[in-house]
Parts: C-alpha cells; sequence; structure tokens
C-alpha cells in the first residue's frame, strides 16, 4: 500500500512538474522584455521606454519617426495575438487559422474588400510623404518586437507563426474600426422589417428616427422610393442574416468646458467612449514626448496614433455622431450577362474579383466579388436568398486618405488646426469635442456626409433609379461645429450637436438624448468645474429614463389608479433613479419596461427582429446591435400617451396594461430574488465576464485567459453605461467605458482609467489589473509634463539592418 501511495505521489508530482513546465514555455517565456538595452534595426536614435506600475510605457524618443516606430514595437510586445486577430478580420482571412466558423465572416469581409483599397490606399495616397515614413517606422517597431521575443501564447496553442507586419495592415484595420462605427446600413433593414411586422404606426412609436421631434416622418418615408410594399420587402425579409456581420459602436460621452469656468483657466475636456468589454481591449495607453511634441492617451492596436487624447496645447474627444454615411441598394441585374448591373437605365460592367480563402482543415473557398458604381454587392456572403444589394460607403473609396486626418488631429496647436485636422476625416462621422491650454472649447462634425433627397438614408434604396444617388457631400463649410458657445460648455453623447448651424438636413440614427440632457444640466449646475467633478459625472449611475418612468408611474396611479400595485407604486416612489447593483427600485423599473416592450410588440416580432430590438447582436464579433438601448425613447413616449390620454394609439396600450406589466415585474422579482423587495436589486441581472476567444473556443482555458464575473451598474441610458448582454452560460457580454479620461489643459492633473490591462499576456501583472479600479470609478493620474515613474526601463538603440 506504501508503495502504491509513494507511485502515485510521484505521478501527481510529475504531472505537477510537467503543468509547471508548460505553463512557464507557453505562457511565461513570451512575456516582452521591459529592462535594459536592445539594439534595433530601423531607429534612427536612441528611444527610452519606461514602464509605470500599470504597465503604461512613457517614451521618449528624438522625434516622431522613432517615436512611431516605438508605438509599434511596445503594441508588438503586449497586444500582437490581437493585432493578428484584427488584421485577418480586416483582410478576410480568419480562416486560415480558425477554419470554417470564420468563413463567413472572411467571406463579408473580402465583399467589403478593406485590404484591397487599403493596399491602393498604401501605393497611391501614400507614395511618399511624411505619413509614409511614420508608419513604415511603426510597421518596422511592430517587426522588431516579433524578432525578439518568443510568440505569445495564443500561436503556441493554435500552432500559427505570424506573418511580419505590413503597412497595409495598419490601414486595414482602420478602416475596420471606422466600418464598425458607421454601422446605420444596419438600422435599414432593422427599420424595413420593423414596418413589416409592427405596421406604420407602432414603428414610428418605437424607432427614435421616427418618433417625436426626429428629423424625419414616417409620411416621407413612405413617399420615398423603395417603400415598405410590394415583392421587394418580402425579399428583404430575407436578408436578416446581414445583420450578423456588422458590429455598432454603442453610447459614448465627452463634454468640454471653457477656461472661465475652470479652476486653473485652461479648458476641461472629459471623453468616455463605450463599448463591449473584452479582454484583452484593442485599446492601449502610451505616453510619447518626441522631440518638442508631448502626447498621452489611447491608440488603437495596429496604428501609430492616439485617437483619443491631448498634447501640450490641445486635448480632444471623440464620439459616434450616428450620422447615416451608408446606404444599401437593391441592384437589378442583366437576366442574359450576370456581370452587368442596371445603372439608370443601361447596363453596365460590375468589376469583378475572385478572392480564394484558405479555411483551416478544409479546401478553400473561391468567392466572386462584383462591385457595382455604388460599391461591393454584399448579400451573397451570407445565407438565405435576398435581392442583390451593394453598399455604398466613402470609406471603400480607395482616393480617401484614412489615416493623415489622426496625425494632423495629434499635432494640433490651436483651433485651426484642430478644425483642419477633423475636417479632413473622410470616415467616421464623429462628434468631435475640443479645448486647449488658452480657454477655448469647441465642437465639429467629422466626415464626408452624403446630400441625399428628403426621406433618404433609413431604408434601403433602388440602384437603378438616378433619384436614390447620393448628389455629394455635405460642403466644409456647412458642417455643424461650434466654438467658445454661450454658457461656456459643449456635450456631445450620440445626440445631434450643433446641427441648426447647418444649412443641411443630417439623416441621424441617434441613440436617443436622455444622457446628453443629463450632462448638460449638471454641468450647467456647478459653478467653477474641476477635474474631480468631471471625474465623478462620467461615473453617474442615475438613469434619467428611469426618473422620467417614476414620475409617469406616480402620476398614473392618480389619475387611473384601477388596478395599481400600491406597493410597487410607493416603491419606485421613493426610488432616486440610480442604476446601483442594490436598488430595488432599478430592478423593478428594468424588468416592467421589459414587460411594456413585450406588451406593445413582442408577441408581433419574428424572433430574429425581436433579438435585434433588445439590443443583442448575433456573434461575439457584433455583441451590441444598432438598437442597443434606444427604444427608451419610445416606450417613455407611449407611458406618457397612457396616462396623459388614457390610451396609445400606435402601441393601443391604456392604463390597465400598464397595471399589468408592473404587476408582472413585481412577481418576476418576487419569484428570483424573493419576497422581500428590500433584497432586490440589478445584482443578478448585471453579470457579467471578461472572456478571451480562445477561452470561449476552449473552455479548459478559461480560467488562464478570462476574468469575471464582475458586476456593472448603470443601464443604456445613463451618463456611466452599464449594460449586459445574457451570454449562454451565466455571464454575459458588458457594454460600458473602455476608456474614461479628464484632461485639464491649464496646467492641473489629468487623469485616466482603461480596462482590463495594458498587456495581451495572460501570465503578465497587467493583464487585468485595472478592473477593480475601473469598477470603482477611478481615474489615475496621467503624469503629463512630468519624468516617468516607473521601476522597468527599456533602451531602444540603432541596430544594424537586417
Amino acid at each position: 500500500m506504501a508503495g502504491f501511495l509513494l507511485i502515485l505521489l510521484a505521478l501527481v508530482v510529475a504531472a505537477a512538474l510537467v503543468i509547471t513546465v508548460a505553463y512557464h514555455v507557453i505562457f511565461r517565456r513570451p512575456l516582452p522584455r521591459t529592462e535594459g538595452r536592445l539594439e534595433v534595426a530601423g531607429l534612427r536614435g536612441a528611444v527610452d521606454i519606461t514602464r509605470d506600475d500599470q504597465g503604461v510605457p512613457h517614451i521618449v524618443a528624438a522625434d516622431r519617426r522613432d517615436a512611431c516606430f516605438a508605438v509599434g514595437f511596445v503594441h508588438g510586445q503586449d497586444r500582437l495575438w490581437q493585432m493578428e486577430v484584427q488584421r485577418r478580420v480586416a483582410a478576410g482571412r480568419l480562416s486560415e487559422i480558425a477554419g470554417t466558423p470564420a468563413l463567413n465572416v472572411d467571406r463579408f469581409t473580402r465583399r467589403l474588400g478593406l485590404r484591397r483599397v487599403s493596399e491602393a490606399e498604401w501605393h497611391v495616397t501614400h507614395a511618399s510623404g511624411e505619413i509614409r515614413e511614420e508608419v513604415l517606422a511603426y510597421t518596422a517597431g511592430v517587426n522588431a518586437a516579433i524578432a525578439d521575443r518568443p510568440l505569445p501564447a495564443e500561436f503556441t496553442i493554435l500552432r500559427h507563426r505570424p506573418e511580419p507586419w505590413e503597412p497595409e495592415d495598419s490601414l486595414a484595420i482602420g478602416r475596420l474600426l471606422s466600418f464598425s462605427q458607421a454601422g446605420n446600413w444596419e438600422s435599414q433593414l432593422v427599420r424595413m422589417r420593423m414596418l413589416k411586422e409592427l405596421g406604420p404606426e407602432l414603428t414610428q412609436a418605437l424607432d427614435p428616427v421616427l418618433s417625436g421631434t426626429a428629423p424625419s416622418s414616417l409620411a416621407d418615408l413612405d413617399g420615398a422610393p423603395g417603400n415598405a410594399s410590394g415583392t421587394w420587402l418580402d425579399e428583404l425579409r430575407a436578408a436578416e442574416d446581414l445583420l450578423s456581420i456588422s458590429a455598432w459602436a454603442p453610447a459614448s460621452n465627452s463634454w468640454a468646458v471653457h477656461g472661465t469656468r475652470t479652476a486653473t483657466g485652461g479648458g476641461l475636456l472629459a471623453n468616455d467612449p463605450h463599448a463591449p468589454i473584452g479582454i484583452p481591449s484593442p485599446w492601449y495607453r502610451v505616453h510619447v514626448r518626441a522631440g518638442q511634441d508631448e502626447l498621452a492617451g489611447l491608440t488603437f492596436c495596429g496604428a501609430p496614433y492616439l485617437l483619443f487624447g491631448r498634447n501640450r496645447r490641445v486635448a480632444w474627444g471623440l464620439v459616434n455622431a450616428n450620422v447615416s454615411t451608408q446606404d444599401l441598394y437593391v441592384e437589378r441585374f442583366n437576366p442574359n450577362n450576370p456581370l452587368q448591373f442596371d445603372d439608370q437605365g443601361t447596363w453596365q460592367d460590375a468589376v469583378r474579383f475572385r478572392e480564394v480563402i484558405r479555411v483551416r482543415g478544409e479546401k478553400p473557398t473561391v468567392e466572386d466579388v462584383l462591385v457595382t458604381r455604388r460599391g461591393p454587392i454584399v448579400s451573397p456572403a451570407v445565407q438565405g436568398t435576398q435581392p442583390p444589394m451593394s453598399l455604398r460607403w466613402v470609406g471603400l473609396d480607395s482616393e480617401v486618405d484614412s489615416i493623415s486626418w489622426v496625425a494632423r488631429l495629434n499635432q494640433a496647436a490651436d483651433w485651426k488646426g484642430f478644425r483642419a485636422a477633423i475636417s479632413s476625416c473622410a470616415s467616421p462621422a464623429l462628434s468631435v469635442t475640443y479645448a486647449d491650454d488658452a480657454g477655448n472649447i469647441g465642437y465639429r462634425l467629422s466626415g464626408f456626409i452624403p446630400v441625399r433627397r428628403p426621406g433618404q438614408g433609413r431604408i434601403p434604396a433602388r440602384g437603378w433609379d438616378p433619384a436614390d444617388d447620393w448628389s455629394g457631400f455635405i460642403s466644409l463649410e456647412e458642417m455643424p461645429e461650434l466654438y467658445n458657445p454661450p454658457g461656456g460648455q459643449v456635450v456631445a453623447a450620440n445626440q445631434p450637436v450643433a446641427i441648426e448651424t447647418s444649412p443641411r438636413t443630417l439623416v441621424g440614427e441617434p441613440a436617443g438624448e436622455l444622457r446628453a440632457a443629463r450632462i448638460e444640466a449638471q454641468l450647467r449646475s456647478w459653478g467653477t468645474i474641476t477635474p474631480e467633478q468631471s471625474a465623478q459625472l462620467q461615473a453617474d449611475i442615475v438613469s434619467p429614463g428611469g426618473l422620467r418612468f417614476r414620475d409617469l408611474v406616480v402620476e398614473a396611479a392618480k389619475r387611473h389608479p384601477e388596478g395599481r400595485n400600491e406597493a410597487a407604486v410607493e416603491l419606485l416612489r421613493a426610488w432616486q433613479g440610480g442604476m446601483a447593483l442594490d436598488a430595488p427600485g432599478a430592478a423593478l423599473y428594468e424588468r416592467t419596461m421589459r414587460r411594456l416592450f413585450d406588451r406593445v410588440a413582442g408577441d408581433r416580432l419574428s424572433p430574429a427582429l425581436r433579438r435585434y430590438l433588445q439590443g443583442a447582436g448575433a456573434t461575439d464579433l457584433s455583441p451590441d446591435g444598432p438598437y442597443s438601448g434606444r427604444l427608451t425613447g419610445g416606450l417613455l413616449a407611449i407611458c406618457e400617451a397612457i396616462v396623459t390620454d388614457g390610451h396609445s394609439p400606435g402601441a393601443d396600450a391604456r392604463p390597465a396594461d400598464l397595471w399589468a406589466c408592473l404587476d408582472a415585474a413585481w412577481k418576476e422579482l418576487t419569484d428570483s430574488q424573493g419576497a422581500d423587495p428590500a433584497r432586490w436589486g440589478l445584482r443578478p441581472l448585471r453579470a457579467f465576464e471578461l472572456t478571451h476567444p480562445v477561452a470561449g473556443a476552449v473552455r479548459a482555458l478559461r480560467p488562464i485567459f478570462s476574468r469575471g464575473p464582475f458586476h456593472a451598474p448603470g443601464d443604456a441610458d445613463t451618463i456611466r453605461v452599464g449594460s449586459v448582454a445574457p451570454g449562454d452560460d451565466g455571464a454575459g457580454r458588458v457594454t460600458a467605458a473602455f476608456y474614461r479620461a479628464v484632461y485639464d489643459m491649464g496646467g492641473g492633473e489629468s487623469g485616466w482609467a482603461h480596462v482590463p490591462g495594458q498587456s495581451g499576456h495572460p501570465a503578465s501583472p497587467n493583464y487585468a489589473d485595472l478592473v477593480q479600479g475601473w469598477l470603482d470609478g477611478n481615474l489615475e493620474p496621467m503624469a503629463f509634463g512630468q519624468a516617468p515613474a516607473g521601476s522597468r526601463r527599456l533602451i531602444l538603440e540603432p541596430g544594424k539592418p537586417l
């Protein structure tokens, strides 16, 4: 017996040793070199990279070119696997490493031609010049990092070796990011299905674009070419599979305060962009000094410039403008020649590309891509039967310079330079806020915004009808902008901003104005505004929609008392609108709104449309859809009509329906969280996990790659957005701020926060060390204008060319 136990113990020890060695080889050996000196080819002079305790690199270089090399080097050190996936998605080559599950994504992105267009841009637009030199330096930096250390764990696990990084990769992933921010083509398809399944009245009641003071009416829509009737709509219903491909940019906030209202006299700018949070994040913080330049902020892994941040003179904030810049066109093809399309009554030849997609473990797939005058035919890339549809988007024009505007923005020294940089941005359409060291603030809309006929841009159009063509773009002089507006503040939160300054009508896909209204009110209520107050406002979890709903329920109890649940009314009456995890009123509000949606629309919806209207995406690439959080305004308008008039015509709802929804929510919470309402809260509804894609595919690796569960306060309408989409196995995916920053341009302390961590290596202490501070709403000092403090210092020195 003793001998058997000794053998068993030996086996256990041996197994533990094997696991330890394997973990060290696979996960620890690839950790980047962060100390000492290293000779690398591609540098002009020495570069100092000091990492602080959070892993943020503070880079000191002699010039911008070497600084770009260093940014590429730290990206390659910390995020190589992520960059590999991003460039393969953009190029339609993910199937080469992921196999058949990635084939539909590859087919779609091959049809878009993001890589194809980026190659043309690189060899024509950037055939020479400063941008070319800086992108080449970034490329050399990435490749130097690849050569320096063993590959990250994901490469070893999947037995894959990356190709050298290329400049076209940086342009292609930039286009992929831009495409994900311009997803109103999804909204066009959703809206057509809403009209078919819900009818005009209820669609108008629920859809933010078509209700209230939105810039369009349903009459405009009905009168537009391609209306919601006939065989064409029936064919479009089969196009729902298209909805699973794109991603949507969820809610974000930014505001700027004039120097006359700040303690330091400089402008103050706060920005907190939101998106589905994963691990690792595609974003990466850097602090760079290059000669006389100094910048700090957030880069997108795969490109050298800061999309969010500040320099010594200027700070900027980016928010999705939710302006329509894309259109789907139903195309007619010649029945006698499938390579010709109808263009204003004549048959024109489409451009044809033959794309060979290599699939791991399978035979290659050939995708024949046709491109009309309007854009590529995207519909064959999805399952089902649908008419041929092309996608018109300025980002697919090869003559568009997709990157120079960011470089110019990084170097802007005043309003004139900022305005010139933003004006040169073709895509995406962004609300960009501005603050400078002299106390000035401003706002400008970016992007090439198409000019359409009234009523267009909300549903797919007819490719053969010249009336549906774009007639150019809104001129630079007509773009909405503000500079030092009265009141001393600018707020951009996915709502229309300064549209009255433009003579053009903008076609919007707004996320609603609830967040923007609360930010405006809070800023106005304060006198002198400090960075600490702005950080506090970024963490605000009071739901404007919840407050409005509470007041409507209290008013309904007075006007229509029959059948009310008095306990539920009293619980909401005492609630202050906070969407805290332990707030009973928050749970009751959320569950009642879900029941109200089911009551007015649920039984009329197909499963697919129901899923999208509730905000869920169909794939891991797009966990949020374009209607995420957008129905609150319509549902509140229905409630108001019920309370005021006793009936909501579009929804066919009455006070009894409101009380029935409240009762049903009360019963649901009683069954799930107990009979004592004081113990109810959002916590069971807000569990989320930060899931690595490899862990999602190989569950045994989940403890190593993924983190959680965690819980997020807030909802889709709070300033601190905290929307959780349920997952298949309990923990869901959260949409929240992936970056929070407050920039005090008067010399005060700027602060920032990022989640989940700087490193993409699971064995690194900086893999997920920022999560708790982010959950607590904390900002860390940016150390701008100060010598970097950190114990890990790496000096890169020029080496001989390879």
